[in-house]
């Protein structure tokens, strides 16, 4: 274990940044999150293995002693799915129908269930927190440091910062969640442990933690988006962004991200180009970008995205294809968001383009796609003028139409970004000013 000496002087505060993964470096890290807390306080970051992006300054490599043993690693994911189950029951929410559920052998299911009731449900939380209480690595690590405060993300089961979270507490080391993900308070929450304050993205998303997972409403702080920085500050040119993708300037962009859970949206694509050409819309065309991370699904068709008219493919897997510069110029050059209910339907909106929501059932893959508009997280948004959301699978058409009759609207577009703020925070600060104020006062 080796760690970077620093010049700063011996009353600087330390602050202690889990780093489990390389989708957590880039929304912490290549983000430019935590400039500031880099300029103002000693910032050491504690990174698994796994991580390959370079991070900035001082960093420790820590392989934590439980993902050692095969038996452990197995028995930590029945305690996440067990708390997962207790979570959804406590809170009167559907589990059997959840993702998680459905992608479990009916006897796991079934375990879970029987272990998710109250009294077997103590026993197995005791259970938890005897056996994971601490990591001795993680222990040795922040016994080194000393950090003042140990800052993790809100990632889904993550293994790695939920272990050194509880090692840090019994440290008695002040613990900080910086949410990373949208759906995190509906689908997730605070399983296992919860820290000492909790930052999240906007009003919606703290109604959501404060309702489902009993946070005090003093603990939990609107700080914004680590990621979605770079949408309000710096963005491309259209124009130059249509270039830079190779698309044509005289067009009007549509940007389609696809969904990371399996669902037929290669159908509803080519019902959105077919419908355009019966209209002659050739003013009008669709980005196609499949998520980086899709899961393997079904289709009621085979279809060559290459015949689909006024449709170009996205390419995340090539070269820069996942880079903040990227997602920037896919932004910049689009008029407005098609997909089934993406993450990028906020960043879109930062920028004013507002999004038609696809979630009606393809009747074909795991998980129901019309029970999209029933997730916690998607609720504000049905009240919001900028999300156009359709359910009913023979509404497309009409819906794509007084779609694109809005997208064009100036002052339908200031409107998108002032109704976005409730669910992704900004104002005239940057995000990594917000966080580093936070922190000071909380924990400094």
């Amino acid at each position: 274990m080796d760690v970077i000496g620093s010049n700063r002087a011996e009353s600087t505060k330390v602050v202690a940044v889990v780093i489990p993964s390389d989708i957590v470096a880039r929304k912490f890290v290549n983000s430019g999150a935590l400039n500031v807390l880099e300029r103002q306080t000693r910032v050491v970051f504690l990174a698994s293995r796994d991580v390959t992006v370079a991070l900035p300054g001082e960093s420790v490599v820590v392989d934590l002693k439980f993902m050692e043993s095969a038996f452990a690693r197995r028995l930590d994911l029945l305690f996440w799915y067990h708390s997962f189950y207790v979570y959804l029951k406590r809170n009167g929410l559907e589990y059997r129908n959840t993702i998680k559920a459905l992608s479990m052998k009916l006897m796991v299911r079934r375990l879970h269930e029987v272990l998710s009731m109250p009294i077997l449900s103590l026993v197995v939380d005791k259970l938890d927190e005897w056996y994971f209480a601490q990591d001795e690595n993680a222990r040795a690590a922040l016994a080194t440091i000393k950090p003042d405060l140990l800052v993790t993300a809100g990632s889904a089961l993550d293994s790695y910062s939920h272990i050194v979270l509880k090692t840090a507490s019994k440290l008695k080391i002040p613990t900080l969640m910086v949410i990373s993900h949208w759906d995190y308070f509906s689908k997730k929450g605070l399983l296992r442990f919860k820290p000492d304050k909790v930052y999240v993205w906007g009003d919606d998303m703290k109604n959501s933690a404060i309702k489902f997972n009993e946070v005090s409403e003093a603990d939990v702080m609107v700080v914004g988006a680590p990621q979605f920085q770079k949408y309000l500050a710096g963005m491309p040119e259209k124009n130059a962004a249509k270039d830079e993708l190779g698309l044509d300037a005289e067009k009007n962009w549509l940007l389609f991200p696809g969904s990371g859970i399996p669902y037929d949206e290669l159908s509803v694509l080519k019902r959105l180009s077919e419908l355009l050409v019966r209209s002659n819309r050739s003013d009008i065309g669709i980005i196609y970008r499949p998520h980086p991370r899709a899961w393997a699904r079904k289709t009621k068709e085979k279809i060559n995205l290459e015949d689909l008219k006024n449709v170009v493919i996205d390419k995340p897997q090539q070269g820069e294809g996942q880079s903040e510069a990227h997602y920037q110029k896919l932004i910049s050059a689009s008029e407005g968001i098609v997909s089934p209910y993406s993450t990028m339907i906020l960043e879109g909106a930062l920028c004013g383009l507002p999004a038609l929501c696809v979630c009606f059932s393809d009747n074909l893959n795991i998980w129901d796609f019309a029970q999209a508009e029933a997730q916690e997280h998607i609720w504000p948004l049905l009240e919001r003028d900028w999300v156009f959301s359709c359910s009913r699978s023979e509404d497309l058409e009409v819906v794509f139409l007084k779609f694109l009759e809005k997208i064009f609207d100036p002052q339908f577009r200031v409107a998108v970004r002032g109704q976005v703020r409730s669910t992704v925070y900004f104002d005239e600060n940057t995000f990594a000013e917000r966080l580093y104020e936070h922190i000071e006062r909380d924990f400094l």
